[in-house]
C-alpha cells in the first residue's frame, strides 16, 4: 500500500488571558439582514441585523459581552462612514465536533458560535450602496494559508445596493454551519448554499477573506485596542476600503485555498474539491443577491476548516539501497566510520516514540530511542534490526532493518589531453578489484555520459569540466573520484561573425567571432587605421568617412594563441542630417496650410510624408490638410551616396473655434465700429498678441491685450493716420486649456 506523505499541522494552545484576548482566535462569520418596512422618517426605513460569529473555543474565553458594528455609505470603492450601532450578545452555543479515528487527538478543535441581533431604524433611502461591516482580531496562529494569521483580524460584512433599499429586500441567510474537520484524501462536498426568502437568485463565487484590525492593545501588547491596528478597532475611525488577506505562498489564493488532488469548485452554493494537505485553513465566499437581473446585496462568509486524517498511515521506513516488503536493506562501504539510519517513516507528526533494535554479527545486542540512528558498524558481515514506532499503541508500525557492512574497492582515474588543442582528451580508470566485476559510470560534465574504462572524449566548447567517475562492485560499494579538465583551445581559423563592411557614419559595429563566444578568452582587435579594442563583442564607432582592415588576436585563458589578418576593407559613408521646421506647428481648419522649411544637411534627395496619406518629394513643400487630428510628418533625407536619415514632427490640426474678426472696420470717431479687435477670445484665452502690417510688411500696430484694439493710427507716427485700404493682421493666443490658436487675414480701413 502506497502512503501519501503529507504535512500536518498541529492546533497550537497557547495560555492567553482572558481579559485581554476574550473574542480573539476567530473562525469565521457572516451577517444577514431582514427590511421591516418604512421607518418613521420619509424615504427611511427599518432593519433587523444578524451576525453570526464563530471562535476557537479551546481556551478559557468568551465573546465580547459588546460589539461594534459599522454602518458606511459607498460610492465605488470610496466609503464614507455614517454611523455606527453598539450590539448586546444575544446568545452563545458550542458547536458540536464529528468525531474522526485513530489521529483525531492530534486535533484539538473546538469551535463556538455567538449570534449578535440588533435593529437600525430610519436608515435613509440613498442612491448609495450601504456597507455594514464588523471588524475584530484575531485569527487562529495555526492557519496554514495565510501570513502571520495571528496578528491578522477579520471582517464579516455585507452591501445593500439603492435597488435593495427601494424594494425594502430581505437578504439571503445562511444558517448551515460548515464542518470543523473534513478529511484528507476524500472526496468533499459541503453544503455552502444560502436560503433567500424572496426567491431571488444567488450567485456564488470563492473570494480572499478581508483582514481586520490588529494585535495593538490585546494579550498585554501596548497601543490602543480601539485603533485601526487594535483588536476591537473603532468603526468611525477604521473607514473601508477593506484590505484580503496575504496568502502564505504562491500556492494558495483565494481561488485555491487549499491544497487539493483535483479541481476546487464551488457549484450552486456547494464547494467540491478532494483536500491532499494537512493543516488549518481560511477561505471566503461571496454571495450575490440579483432580482430581475439588478444586483440588490453581497455578502462574504468567512469560513475556517481543518483538514484531517480520519486515520493515521502511520508507515515506517528507511533510507535504504532496497526495500522489500517489511524489510529494507543498507549496504555500509565504509565500516570504520560513523554511520546513520536516516528515518523517513510517515507520517512523522503521528509518530510519539521510536525504538531501535539491533543485533551484530558477534552477536552483540544494541538499541536506541532517537529519531535516527547513528553508530559505527565496526565489524564487516550482517547486522539484523528492527525498527519500531509507537511500541504498544494502536496506531503503531515495524520495520526489519538489515545493514551490510562491506569494504568498497579502490580505485584510480586519469586524463591527458592538451588543452590548446582541438583533439580529444583520453580517461582511464584501474581498480583493486577486476574491472569487469565492477559497475562503472563516467559523467564528462558536459551532459554525457560512458560506462568503459577507458574513453577518448571530445568537448566541443570551452570550459572547466569537472568529470566524475564511479565504480560500483557486486556488493553494491561504491567509490568515486572526480577530475578537473581545463579546455581551452585556441582555434587555428577564425571567422567574423558581424555584417558587410560598407556603411554610413555615425554606425556602431559590434564586432565578434563564430569560433568562440567564451567571455574568459582575451581579444585583441586591431584596425589598420590605428585603432584597438578588447573583449569577445566590443562596439566601434564609425564617425568619419573612413577605409580600413582588420587583425584579431585570441589568447586562451590558459595561454594557448591565436591570431588572423582579414583583408575586409571597412568602408564608412557619410550620412546626411535630415531636419525641418513648421512655420506653424498648431492651425485649424480656417488655415489649413503648413508651410515646412527644410534644414537638412548633406542631402540631395527628400520624401515627405504628412501623415495623412499624402507625400511629397519636394524641397520646401507646402500641404493643405482637410481634417483635424494628430499628424506625424516625416522627413526621408538621402544623400547622393545613398545613405539616408529620417526626422519627423507631430503637427495637430484643431477644431474651427468661436474666435472670429471683423473684415472691415471705420475709424472715423463716430462711436461705431472705430477699433479693430478680434472677438470672443477673452473668456478663453490665456495669453495674447496682435500685429497690423501694411503690404510692405511693415509693422504698424501691436497689441498683447485684447481689449485695446487698433484705431488706424500708425506706431512708426501716432499722430498719423494710417491710409484707407487693405492691411494684414496676425493674431496668436493660448487657450485655457493649453492649445496655441493663430488667426490671420485682412482687414479692411475706411474713414
Amino acid at each position: 500500500m502506497n502512503y501519501l506523505r503529507i504535512s500536518v499541522l498541529f492546533i497550537l494552545l497557547h495560555a492567553i488571558t482572558e481579559t485581554t484576548l476574550r473574542a480573539e482566535h476567530l473562525v469565521g462569520g457572516v451577517l444577514s439582514y431582514e427590511c421591516l418596512g418604512n421607518g418613521s422618517l420619509a424615504n427611511t426605513k427599518n432593519y433587523r441585523f444578524k451576525l453570526s460569529l464563530t471562535r476557537d473555543c479551546s481556551l478559557s474565553t468568551s465573546f465580547d459581552t459588546n460589539i461594534e458594528i459599522g454602518i458606511y455609505q459607498a460610492t465605488g470603492t470610496k466609503y464614507a462612514f455614517y454611523r455606527k450601532v453598539s450590539v448586546p450578545l444575544t446568545k452563545e452555543t458550542k458547536v458540536p465536533l464529528d468525531q474522526k479515528s485513530c489521529a483525531i487527538l492530534l486535533y484539538n478543535v473546538c469551535v463556538a458560535e455567538a449570534i449578535y441581533e440588533f435593529t437600525v431604524t430610519d436608515l435613509p433611502v440613498i442612491n448609495q450602496d450601504y456597507l455594514i461591516a464588523y471588524q475584530r482580531c484575531c485569527r487562529n496562529m495555526t492557519i496554514t494559508n495565510i501570513l502571520d494569521p495571528g496578528r491578522t483580524g477579520s471582517t464579516i460584512m455585507i452591501e445593500i445596493t439603492p435597488e435593495a433599499q427601494q424594494l425594502c429586500n430581505q437578504s439571503a441567510t445562511s444558517n448551515q454551519l460548515p464542518p470543523l474537520v473534513v478529511c484528507a484524501n476524500q472526496d468533499l462536498r459541503i453544503n455552502l448554499a444560502s436560503i433567500d426568502p424572496d426567491g431571488d437568485q444567488l450567485m456564488y463565487e470563492l473570494c480572499a477573506p478581508y483582514t481586520g484590525g490588529g494585535p495593538q492593545g490585546g494579550g498585554g501588547s501596548a497601543g490602543s485596542p480601539i485603533g485601526c491596528n487594535g483588536i476591537n478597532p473603532d468603526p468611525a475611525v477604521c473607514v473601508p476600503p477593506l484590505n484580503e488577506v496575504s496568502y502564505a505562498n504562491s500556492m494558495t489564493t483565494a481561488l485555491n485555498p487549499f491544497p487539493s488532488s483535483t479541481p476546487i469548485q464551488l457549484i450552486n452554493g456547494v464547494l467540491i474539491a478532494t483536500p491532499s494537505t494537512l493543516g488549518q485553513y481560511i477561505f471566503g465566499i461571496c454571495i450575490k443577491e440579483f432580482r430581475n437581473g439588478k444586483l440588490l446585496s453581497t455578502l462574504r462568509r468567512d469560513i475556517q476548516i481543518n483538514i484531517a486524517l480520519c486515520s493515521a498511515p502511520i508507515k515506517a521506513g528507511v533510507v535504504a539501497d532496497n526495500t522489500v516488503s517489511n524489510t529494507a536493506t543498507i549496504n555500509l562501504c565504509d565500516p570504520n566510520s560513523p554511520f546513520e539510519i536516516t528515518n523517513i517513516s510517515a507520517d512523522s507528526q503521528f509518530i510519539k516514540t521510536v525504538f531501535w533494535e539491533f543485533k551484530g554479527p558477534k552477536g552483540n545486542i544494541f538499541n536506541d530511542t532517537t529519531f535516527n540512528f547513528k553508530k559505527t558498524f565496526s565489524d564487516t558481515g550482517t547486522y539484523m534490526g528492527k525498527l519500531f514506532l509507537n511500541r504498544g499503541n494502536q496506531c503503531s508500525d515495524s520495520l526489519n532493518v538489515i545493514v551490510q557492512s562491506r569494504n568498497k574497492s579502490e580505485i584510480t582515474a586519469t586524463v591527458s589531453y592538451d588543452s590548446c588543442d582541438l583533439s580529444p582528451a583520453v580517461f582511464n580508470l584501474s581498480s583493486t578489484t577486476p574491472l569487469a566485476d565492477l559497475n562503472i559510470k563516467w559523467s564528462f560534465g558536459d551532459s554525457t555520459f560512458s560506462s568503459s574504462p577507458q574513453n577518448t572524449h571530445q568537448y566541443l566548447r570551452p570550459g572547466v569540466y569537472d568529470v566524475d567517475v564511479v565504480a560500483t562492485n557486486q556488493q553494491g560499494c561504491m567509490a568515486q573520484k572526480t577530475l578537473k579538465v581545463k579546455y581551452f583551445p585556441a582555434p587555428p581559423n577564425l571567422t567574423l561573425d558581424f555584417p558587410d563592411s560598407i556603411f554610413c557614419f555615425p554606425y556602431s559595429l559590434k564586432l565578434g567571432l563564430k569560433e568562440i563566444t567564451d567571455t574568459t578568452y582575451t581579444y585583441n582587435w586591431s584596425f589598420s587605421d590605428g585603432r584597438n579594442f578588447s573583449g569577445a563583442h566590443p562596439s566601434v564607432i564609425f564617425d568619419k568617412a573612413v577605409s580600413s582592415t582588420l587583425m584579431i588576436k585570441l589568447a586562451s585563458p590558459v595561454g594557448c594563441l591565436s591570431q588572423k589578418s582579414f583583408s575586409r576593407t571597412f568602408v564608412s559613408k557619410e550620412k546626411p542630417i535630415a531636419d525641418f521646421a513648421l512655420i506653424d506647428d498648431m492651425i485649424n481648419l480656417r488655415n489649413p496650410q503648413i508651410d515646412l522649411i527644410n534644414r537638412s544637411v548633406n542631402a540631395a534627395q527628400y520624401v515627405w510624408n504628412f501623415g495623412d496619406g499624402n507625400t511629397s518629394t519636394l524641397a520646401n513643400p507646402q500641404h493643405l490638410y482637410d481634417r483635424t487630428g494628430r499628424f506625424t510628418i516625416t522627413l526621408i533625407a538621402t544623400h547622393a551616396n545613398g545613405c539616408t536619415d529620417t526626422t519627423f514632427q507631430v503637427l495637430t490640426i484643431g477644431e474651427l473655434t468661436d474666435f472670429f474678426a471683423p473684415n472691415i472696420f471705420t475709424p472715423n470717431g463716430d462711436g461705431q465700429n472705430d477699433l479693430f479687435k478680434p472677438l470672443g477670445l477673452e473668456s478663453n484665452m490665456v495669453s495674447f498678441e496682435m500685429n497690423i502690417f501694411d503690404r510692405w510688411g511693415g509693422v504698424l500696430f501691436k497689441s498683447t491685450d485684447p481689449s485695446i484694439g487698433w484705431d488706424g493710427t500708425s506706431t512708426k507716427n501716432i499722430s498719423a493716420h494710417a491710409a484707407d485700404g487693405v492691411y494684414l493682421y496676425f493674431i496668436k493666443f493660448t487657450t485655457t486649456d493649453g492649445q496655441q490658436k493663430l488667426l490671420k487675414g485682412s482687414i479692411t480701413l475706411i474713414r
